[in-house]
């Protein structure tokens, strides 16, 4: 499940939230509220045409714990019919940036944006 506004199912997930929010100092809410967006903004961009700009969210794996991933979604036609399809992929990356790396930075939209061009940037690796 992607961390969203809507609340948790997993009281598990909720209780590493709030060890998270305690020990940073950090307001969920803002990181929840700037994530949710950011996603919603993305897919949008992939609705309309093409792909979308990778982004960073939490989600709560069925364990209930918290992780980062990282998002990416594109628009394709299938060659032969002709229809269009949306194809969503989430990539776990918690080993790279922790949870709370990624709520500290989402408590404003010019940090959260920086930590996103940062991952873009490194998960591009060497151009061959």
């Amino acid at each position: 499940h992607i961390v969203s506004g809507r609340g948790f199912d997993s009281s598990a997930a909720a209780a590493a939230l709030n060890k998270v929010a305690a020990g940073a100092g950090i307001d969920v809410e803002t990181s929840i509220d700037r994530m949710s967006s950011a996603a919603e903004k993305a897919v949008q961009s992939a609705v309309k045409g093409g792909s979308m700009p990778v982004i960073l969210i939490s989600v709560v794996k069925h364990s209930g714990d918290l992780c980062v991933c990282e998002l990416s979604m594109c628009k394709e036609q299938h060659p032969t019919l002709g229809w269009s399809y949306h194809a969503a992929l989430l990539k776990d990356v918690s080993g790279a940036v922790s949870v709370t790396k990624l709520f500290k930075s989402a408590q404003t939209e010019q940090s959260y944006e920086e930590l996103c061009s940062e991952w873009r940037q490194a998960s591009r690796g060497p151009v061959a």
